[in-house]
Parts: structure tokens; sequence; C-alpha cells
């Protein structure tokens, strides 16, 4: 067989091709500044890493409702540069 991929998928699990979790530590504690609350290293371990955007929301913001802490959420997602990473081309 002599085929030719026109594309490529990846995927990387965090720390494969890049380790992104001082990035997201980073974002999570400029957000929570900017709403008078504080995140340390230990907090962002044990219940950010790993969660949902849902679940990381609702566990930092747990007196907004949910409609509020998607508006915050986008706000950051759109403040937020993307991580330098690998790319594929055919």
């Amino acid at each position: 067989m002599n085929a030719k991929a026109d594309f490529c998928l990846l995927f990387d699990l965090d720390g494969t091709l890049t380790h992104t979790d001082d990035l997201h530590f980073d974002a999570f504690a400029t957000l929570m500044a900017e709403h008078g609350r504080a995140l340390d290293h230990d907090t962002f371990l044990r219940h950010i890493v790993g969660a949902t955007n849902e679940a990381i929301m609702a566990r930092l913001f747990p007196d907004l409702p949910s409609s509020s802490r998607w508006m915050t959420t986008a706000a950051c997602a759109s403040s937020c540069l993307p991580a330098p990473s690998a790319a594929c081309s055919s």
C-alpha cells in the first residue's frame, strides 16, 4: 500500500509535546484576581487540572449563577493567547 496522508490528526495530552499547566494556572489566577479572589497552586492542582470548564467555574464561582459563569469563562478565553505548539502540514 502506497498511500499519502493529506492531513494530520494530533492529540497532545498535556505534557507530551507541550506542558501548559503553568499557563493555565496563570490564566485562572489572573481571572480570580480580577474578581478579588486568590488561587493557590495546591487548589489549582486538586480542583482545576483535569476538570471540565463547567466544573472549574462552579468551584471557583459558586456564588454566581450558571449564565454568569459562562460569561466569565468567555471573557477570560477571549483575552488569552494560544500556547506555542507543533503544527502538521501535508
